[in-house]
C-alpha cells in the first residue's frame, strides 16, 4: 500500500507501507527490477519469492533478444489514489 506523508513547508514524501521481500541472498536485483516494472505500469505489487525463477528467465530472454517481452498485466491494476 502506498502512502503520503506531509513534511515541513512544501515537502511531501511518498512511500510504500508494505514491499515484497526476497527470502534469499540472490534475488535482490530481480525483485527490484520487477518492482520497478510493476510500479511504472501501475500494476498491483503482488510479487512473491515463488515468481522469481520465471522473472529471472524472462529477464535473461529480454537481454538475449535485446528487447522487452510484452506481457499481459496481472488481473488487478493498482489504484492511482494515495492516502495522506
Amino acid at each position: 500500500m502506498y502512502a503520503m506523508k506531509k513534511l515541513q513547508a512544501n515537502w511531501t514524501v511518498g512511500y510504500w507501507k508494505s514491499v515484497p521481500q526476497q527470502k534469499n541472498t540472490n534475488d535482490c536485483g530481480v525483485f527490484i527490477c520487477q518492482f520497478a516494472k510493476y510500479l511504472a505500469r501501475q500494476w498491483l505489487i503482488n510479487l512473491t519469492q515463488e515468481d522469481m525463477p520465471r522473472f529471472r528467465q524472462q529477464m535473461i530472454n529480454e537481454i538475449k533478444l535485446n528487447k522487452l517481452i510484452v506481457q499481459s498485466p496481472p488481473l488487478t491494476i493498482m489504484p492511482i489514489s494515495c492516502s495522506m
